[in-house]
């Protein structure tokens, strides 16, 4: 879904190969993450390490449980509840999805 906004994705098979690699830098854009990740890291703690590394980049979460996760998360960051369709990610990425005369966008999922 992300790739059908025009955004460039880089994939991470676990929250601490996301966190290597906003760490090494490559201006990131947008972060989405799942609060449930493999690793010694989940999306909760890789989203506020995110905020830390890049504080202006845009951080959403997937939860399937969001009732669960909303209280360790910070009450600004936008949680998607799973499963979500492409009209609702749009909602919450709104003026980050790139507009046709800009460059896409990275972002890791």
């Amino acid at each position: 879904m992300v790739e059908e906004l025009g955004f460039d994705v880089m994939h991470a098979i676990n929250a601490d190969v996301a966190h290597a690699l906003l760490a090494a830098g490559g201006g990131f854009d947008l972060l989405l993450t799942d609060v449930n990740m493999p690793g010694s890291l989940d999306g909760a703690q890789l989203a506020s390490l995110a905020r830390q590394i890049y504080p202006n980049m845009m951080v959403v979460v997937a939860s399937g449980r969001v009732e669960e996760v909303a209280g360790r998360l910070p009450s600004d960051l936008p949680i998607l509840r799973k499963p979500f369709r492409l009209k609702e990610l749009v909602a919450v990425i709104g003026n980050r999805c790139r507009r046709p005369d800009e460059q896409a966008s990275d972002m890791i999922a």
